[in-house]
């Protein structure tokens, strides 16, 4: 047997508790953990719809440009070809700058994804040493049903549990540093179409 039962924990009295109620406060902060990392998930949707108003956006610079360099073409006239260009440049950057966009938005789903699997895995790991804490409670209490369970057993699905966690947490970490330089990527090249946006609307 590797879970110890309610009944067998029961036997114990109030101060032989402590080490399990000290693991069980693990648990919860692992669980509220668990749930914030599920939020924060929820929200990467936002970014996501954004990014995708953003493409949208580029999209229609695109058309707009491909128009205005046709009637220039047409007509020949030097400003209108001079427009035409800086139409098609800024076209061009916005049509980077939302596909980094979409870029960040994705890897940062990837991010909070991992981070949302790393917090179940912490939980798995409290979780199981909440029950071996149990164990060693009814040993150090000296009380038979202690006899019944097989530590090993028991130890080993900790550290099991633990090396999955250092895994997934290690995964994650990876993820989200590369969310936060595809971020940085995306708001170097926002910050030059706003620049030139402003440049274009003084002149």
């Amino acid at each position: 047997m590797a879970t110890v039962s309610d009944a067998d924990y029961g036997r114990l009295q109030p101060g032989q508790t402590q080490p399990v109620d000290e693991a069980r406060q693990q648990v919860t902060q692992a669980r509220d953990e668990l749930a914030r990392a599920q939020l924060r998930l929820t929200d990467t949707q936002h970014e996501d719809e954004l990014a995708k108003a953003d493409q949208t956006a580029a999209d229609s610079d695109k058309k707009r440009a491909e128009a205005e360099t046709k009637i220039a073409t047409d007509s020949n006239d030097p400003e209108q070809k001079a427009r035409a260009h800086e139409l098609t440049e800024t076209a061009e950057l916005h049509r980077r700058a939302a596909d980094a966009h979409m870029t960040y938005a994705k890897k940062l789903i990837d991010s909070r994804k991992a981070a949302v699997d790393a917090a179940q895995k912490r939980f798995e790991v409290e979780t199981a040493k909440v029950n071996l804490a149990k164990e060693k409670a009814l040993q150090a209490a000296q009380i038979p049903a202690a006899g019944k369970y097989d530590m090993v057993a028991m130890t080993n699905r900790v550290m099991n549990a633990q090396r999955d966690y250092d895994d997934s947490a290690r995964k994650a970490q990876t993820l989200d540093a590369e969310a936060s330089s595809a971020q940085q990527t995306w708001r170097d090249l926002d910050q030059q179409l706003q620049a030139r946006a402003s440049g274009a609307n003084r002149g």
